[in-house]
């Protein structure tokens, strides 16, 4: 019988798995951040091209940093 040894994946700091699934854990945060994100480009104008910063300000927002 071999016994196997312990493998590290990348990624994995040795801590227990929380009860929630990242992506359920963070549903309503990121969905706040959505929501204000497409505000913003319907702000502009509907202009494309600054989905990332939509998404950052948006972030911030969502965070209490406002500039």
């Amino acid at each position: 019988m071999k016994i196997g040894r312990a493998v590290k994946r990348r990624g994995d700091h040795g801590t227990a798995p929380s009860s929630k699934s990242p992506k359920e854990s963070d549903n309503g945060f990121h969905s706040s951040i959505a929501v204000i994100a497409y505000e913003l480009y319907e702000r502009r104008g509907r202009m494309d091209g600054y989905a990332l910063d939509d998404w950052l300000q948006a972030e911030a927002i969502v965070n209490g940093r406002t500039e």
